[in-house]
């Protein structure tokens, strides 16, 4: 699905797919809020408030794969990203790991890891993004308590932590790393935290 667009509508759970060729689709399935939304491959992930997770082929229309209570406690799935072929992350607001997923059997998703963050209660990720740069494989989140951190695909703790008050969001572009709260965006090396 990486040459088309996607929109979730949250109060009526449903989401909206354009093809490149003008063609629109809606997805239906999810019974709570849809949050989050992420190409996995040529198939499209969705989270909801439930702490559910959907993987869709978008070109048939039809969820291929879902797996239920992907986070701990009530926590919603508000972020997702495909890390590498078939590795996926996904972030909870009061689940402190952030999980990573191998899709290989679509039927079977599995957790292959749980990667460590905040600590204390409910102070979960807000988001997660993949970071790329000459062949290694990173991702980043910001917390809900106030830290972007970094994580190589093949570790359970943060390479690095970094302080950016009320984060929200966070993106990448060719390693750097870019943090957005109100009212400030934040840019940062991904190699050293600067």
């Amino acid at each position: 699905f990486q040459t088309g667009v996607a929109t979730a509508d949250c109060q009526e759970m449903e989401i909206c797919t354009v093809s490149a060729n003008g063609s629109c689709q809606i997805l239906l399935g999810h019974d709570n809020m849809v949050l989050s939304l992420a190409t996995i491959g040529d198939d499209l992930a969705s989270g909801d408030s439930g702490k559910q997770i959907r993987i869709w082929d978008v070109t048939a229309g039809v969820c291929v794969s879902i797996m239920d209570d992907c986070h701990d406690s009530a926590g919603w799935v508000f972020g997702l990203c495909e890390l590498e072929a078939n590795i996926f992350a996904s972030c909870s607001d009061t689940d402190n790991n952030v999980k990573l997923w191998d899709r290989r059997v679509p039927t079977s998703v599995s957790c292959i890891r749980a990667c460590g963050g905040p600590q204390g209660e409910c102070v979960g990720h807000n988001d997660v993004c993949a970071v790329h740069e000459g062949g290694c494989v990173c991702f980043a989140t910001v917390a809900y308590d106030s830290m972007v951190r970094v994580y190589d695909l093949r570790c359970t703790e943060p390479l690095l932590s970094m302080p950016h008050e009320d984060a929200w969001t966070i993106a990448s572009s060719e390693g750097v790393i870019i943090s957005m709260g109100t009212p400030t965006v934040l840019t940062w090396d991904w190699h050293t935290g600067q």
